[in-house]
C-alpha cells in the first residue's frame, strides 16, 4: 500500500511539474522577466542562493537546528499528556510562533 502511494504520489508530482513550468502557465511570465533563462535571475524564484560569506556548514546547521526544534515543538504539542488549558485551536499558537 506504501509503494502504491509512493509511485503515485511521484507520477502525479512529476506530470504536473512537466505541465505547468515549461509549456502552459509559467512560461510566458518567466520569459518576460529573464528571457536568456539565466540562474541568478530566474533560479532566485525556484530556489535560494546563499550568500557569499555564509559557508556550507553554517547553511546546513542552521536548517539542521531550525528543524530540530520545529519537531521538538509539534512533539510536545502532539503529547496528550503536555495539554494546555483551554486545548483545542491553542495548540495551533505555538506551532504559529516556531515557524516566524
Amino acid at each position: 500500500m506504501f509503494s502504491l502511494f509512493t509511485g503515485s504520489t511521484l507520477c502525479l508530482r512529476y506530470n504536473s511539474t512537466n505541465l505547468s513550468y515549461p509549456r502552459f502557465i509559467y512560461r510566458d511570465a518567466i520569459m518576460h522577466v529573464d528571457p536568456q533563462l539565466t540562474p541568478s535571475i530566474t533560479g532566485k524564484a525556484f530556489y535560494t542562493i546563499p550568500a557569499s560569506y555564509v559557508s556550507v556548514a553554517t547553511a546546513f546547521f542552521n536548517d539542521f537546528l531550525s528543524a530540530a526544534l520545529y519537531t521538538c515543538v509539534a512533539f510536545a504539542i502532539g503529547d496528550d499528556s503536555n495539554t494546555p488549558p483551554g486545548s483545542g485551536a491553542s495548540n495551533c499558537f505555538p506551532i504559529t510562533l516556531s515557524s516566524y
